[in-house]
């Protein structure tokens, strides 16, 4: 189980009440001394120049919660929320446990795609599938050229720690060496080292195995100059001493006239003095009364012979048992860490050669087995290979119309292609199927036609790119347009020129206002002068008469309007003669509702009341105290009425179903056009889908 922690300047850190340089995002159950020694490591330093190197470094922490293998890059990211510098520095950290298995840390520094180069994304917890993934791992690194000036890390087979000098950019060249050397070592080896690829100067350079030393970046310590030995094997155990012997010739008798006592003599040790025990209180010589055998040491004597009999049957049973399966076991002791992980190794190499060679359909069954042995290991990405590949064999044509989702590790990428490495003559379903990101095929709704181009026909087998999806769709495009471009040029243009004049007529700002009459007097947006249905087409029955459009809609206000200012008799005078001058202009007839509103007596209502609001509204469209703007306001009541009859009149030129082709074909256009833009954005996606090339609708059974 690996952990994330990505820190950064933000406005607003994920911890409350924290801002600047903190924690962005990181898991959910990352251990709070992991979290402090990672704020620790995210420290950053430009050089002397204001360059940026890359920081790409391996170090070993050992807390209260664990020993961590923490895999760190930091670099440069522009500039922050408060205009200033910024770094981002995103953190791996890999327990003990979890290292047997994993590719060399130089490889997964450089390979893996899910490294953040910036973050603009509030904070937040990273979700589950955005956990380190080994299938996310790509080498972009191994036909790279690295400058001979790198000397090796071991010298007659010995490791040794050294500082590379190196210049700015250089950084990813050096941890590419390391990631070559790393592999020539045992795989227990791989993760027992430190590394950096630029030293900073809140480093320690102890703590590093290799470090990269940039000149320009200057650092308060000095580097060590001499290359120690790493992994040196442990000094042999001396042995101790033998104790002396004891001497066997007699004991030489002391001369009393020497001055010096003998060597014996001085060696002689003083024994204790020994002490006479009477035989009366030497428990050891006392006789003990001769003990009666009753009842309860007759019960005590079954009790202990049913005992012994009960472990020797058990005893048996065991012995039983596992001399039975010691037989049916092909090896009798278990294997040792190490052959385990040759066994592993082992296995890799297999699925790698299955792999190289393209997935064939006749080595399907052993690569199986092998899928089911790395399942096992806790490597469940073959098996789901196996899984896609079995599912895609035995495939129907309903399936195929369904989606078959295929695995992210059998996706590869060059530039903006994307292909899955079969080959149609193992998979032959691969030629009825075409490869998309899921959040496209999720928008693959388009209406069904009677030739048999579908949107994805002129897909390519097993391969995808924006370019090559946009180039399909333009040609399914073609096909559907073939009944709307045989309709007569006059029609299609009088249907192009038609959604013209109305949008013309929508974007003139001299008409704003009197299209909104509508709204200021509670009336739906269907009783507009150019009222239109959904499809764009005027509805029918409304007045083309500007004027009779005018004396309708203040008819409608007095018959709908419960308000009693509107049964005045002077207003009611000033109505009946406006319905009566049938014959007079639009600016005529707008004037003449404007004094029939001033008779109403609406000066001490509220600002808020519905017929101020209507005679303010009418008095700022049709009046102007101003008689230059006043004959504007004219003029531009005769254009609009001249332009609903010219619209009309294109209306006419067009039949209800040219129409309709017409309608078809721009919202095929409009989604097609949706679709590409989706395509773009959606190549990065970690979903991947195999569909039929005929597929119009968007199945239901998507994952």
């Amino acid at each position: 189980m690996s952990f994330q922690y990505i820190h950064t300047s933000a406005k607003r850190g994920l911890e409350p009440g924290k801002s600047g340089f903190c924690c962005v995002a990181r898991d959910r159950s990352i251990p709070p001394d992991l979290i402090a020694e990672l704020e620790s490591q995210s420290r950053y330093t430009a050089d002397a120049q204001g360059a940026s190197p890359l920081i790409l470094r391996h170090r070993i922490a050992t807390l209260r919660s664990g020993t961590y293998h923490i895999l760190s890059r930091i670099q440069e990211s522009g500039t922050d929320y408060s205009k200033r510098n910024n770094h981002l520095a995103h953190h791996l950290a890999f327990p003990q446990d979890d290292i047997p298995g994993l590719p060399n840390p130089a490889a997964i520094l450089l390979n893996w795609r899910g490294w953040r180069n910036k973050w603009d994304e509030p904070p937040r917890t990273l979700e589950p599938f955005e956990a380190f993934d080994l299938q996310d791992i790509e080498s972009f690194w191994a036909t790279q050229k690295l400058p001979e000036t790198y000397p090796d890390i071991s010298q007659n087979g010995k490791l040794l720690s050294r500082v590379f000098k190196i210049a700015l950019l250089e950084e990813r060249l050096l941890v590419e060496h390391l990631r070559r050397s790393l592999n020539d070592l045992p795989t227990s080896q791989r993760w027992l080292h430190t590394f950096t690829s630029c030293l900073l100067p809140t480093d320690q350079p102890h703590d590093y195995s290799w470090a990269g030393y940039l000149p320009s970046l200057p650092l308060p310590y000095e580097l060590p100059t001499a290359n120690i030995p790493l992994l040196a094997p442990p000094p042999e155990p001396i042995p101790e001493p033998a104790p002396p012997k004891e001497p066997t010739s007699p004991t030489p008798t002391a001369d009393p006239s020497s001055p010096t006592p003998p060597a014996e003599a001085k060696q002689k040790k003083f024994a204790a003095p020994v002490v006479e025990i009477p035989a009366e209180y030497d428990h050891r010589k006392r006789k003990r009364p001769k003990r009666h055998f009753g009842q309860r040491e007759f019960t005590r004597s079954i009790n202990i012979a049913i005992a012994g009999v009960a472990v020797i049957c058990i005893a048996l049973v065991i012995f039983f048992v596992q001399t039975h399966r010691s037989k049916q076991l092909s090896h009798p002791t278990d294997p040792s860490e190490s052959d385990t992980a040759r066994a592993l190794q082992a296995r890799h190499d297999v699925w790698k050669r299955f792999a190289d060679a393209g997935y064939p359909k006749a080595e399907l069954e052993n690569a199986r087995a092998t899928a089911h042995f790395l399942a096992k290991a806790g490597e469940d990405t073959p098996l789901q290979t196996i899984t896609f590949l079995d599912r895609l064999l035995a495939s129907t044509p309903a399936e195929q119309d369904a989606g078959i989702p295929v695995p992210t590790s059998l996706i590869q990428r060059q530039a903006d292609t994307y292909r899955l490495p079969l080959s149609p003559v193992s998979y032959p379903p691969l030629t009825r199927l075409a490869l998309l990101p899921t959040p496209v095929a999720r928008q693959l709704d388009f209406p069904p036609l009677q030739q048999k181009l579908a949107p994805l026909s002129a897909m390519p087998q097993a391969s995808y790119s924006p370019d090559a999806l946009a180039n399909s769709l333009d040609a399914y495009l073609l096909l559907s347009n073939s009944r709307y471009d045989a309709l007569p040029p006059a029609s299609r243009h009088a249907i192009d020129s038609y959604y013209t004049q109305l949008q013309d007529i929508r974007n003139n700002p001299a008409y704003a206002p009197i299209l909104a009459l509508p709204q200021t007097f509670g009336l739906p947006p269907e009783a507009a002068y150019i009222a239109t249905d959904p499809r764009g087409l005027l509805i029918p029955g409304t007045p083309m008469s500007l004027a009779q459009y005018l004396r309708e809609l203040i008819q409608k206000l007095v018959s709908q309007s419960p308000d009693q200012a509107l049964k005045s008799t002077a207003f009611q005078n000033a109505l009946a003669d406006i319905q009566a001058n049938t014959r007079a202009t639009p600016a005529a007839i707008a004037n003449q509702i404007h004094e029939a509103l001033s008779q109403l007596k609406l000066d001490s209502r509220s600002p808020q009341d519905p017929l101020r609001k209507i005679r303010l509204h009418w008095q700022y469209t049709f009046t102007h105290p101003d008689l230059m703007e006043q004959t504007i306001i004219g003029y531009n009541l005769d254009a609009l009425e001249a332009a609903k009859l010219r619209l009309a009149e294109t209306r006419s030129q067009f039949s209800q179903a040219e129409l309709e082709l017409h309608l078809a074909s721009q919202d095929r256009a409009a989604h097609a056009a949706s679709l590409k833009a989706i395509a773009k954005e959606a190549a990065t996606s970690k979903e991947w889908i195999v569909i039929s090339k005929q597929s119009t609708k968007v199945p239901h059974s998507l994952p």
